[in-house]
């Protein structure tokens, strides 16, 4: 049985980051991000992406079951 619309949007979210390499940081974010998840996006965010000055940073939002462009 699939989890319905509701349940993907209660699920939290996840961050990974993949270390630079030709200084180029990729993020994955998976899960479903809401408006009340903004403040804890950015937060780990700032906590995961080095700020040493990197080339680019890539995000792959592939895995991502739901968006609210708010929390964005």
């Amino acid at each position: 049985m699939s989890a319905g619309p509701d349940v993907l949007l209660a699920t939290a979210f996840r961050v990974e980051v993949a270390d630079a390499s030709e200084g180029v940081v990729e993020v994955c974010i998976e899960g479903a991000l809401v408006f009340a998840d903004a403040e804890r996006l950015w937060g780990e965010l700032r906590a995961k992406v080095p700020a040493t000055t990197v080339e680019a940073v890539r995000f792959d939002l592939s895995r991502l079951a739901a968006i609210d462009g708010g929390a964005m």
